[in-house]
């Protein structure tokens, strides 16, 4: 919507002199332009491969967390038993 092309549509379809109004009805008439199925199957790809390497990262967050979570504790306890 915020393209020149976006914008040229907008122009294209609102309504209203002192107050321009764009209705869901014109929005629905845009033209939408698709890549090709190829660079689709690409994009698809790519965002699988995305998915799956922030799946990695997230599990390797969350075992960083609890270790630190771990040394912490330890180290509380360590310092409260007079053994720092």
């Amino acid at each position: 919507m915020t393209s020149p092309n976006g914008q040229g549509q907008i122009k294209v379809y609102e309504n209203g002199a002192a107050q321009p109004n764009l209705g869901a009805k014109n929005v629905a008439k845009y033209p939408i332009s698709l890549p090709d199925t190829p660079e689709q199957k690409r994009i698809v790809k790519d965002l699988d491969l995305l998915a799956l390497e922030t799946q990695r990262l997230d599990s390797l967050y969350q075992r960083k967390h609890a270790a630190l979570d771990e040394l912490r504790q330890s180290l509380l306890h360590q310092a409260f038993s007079g053994n720092l």
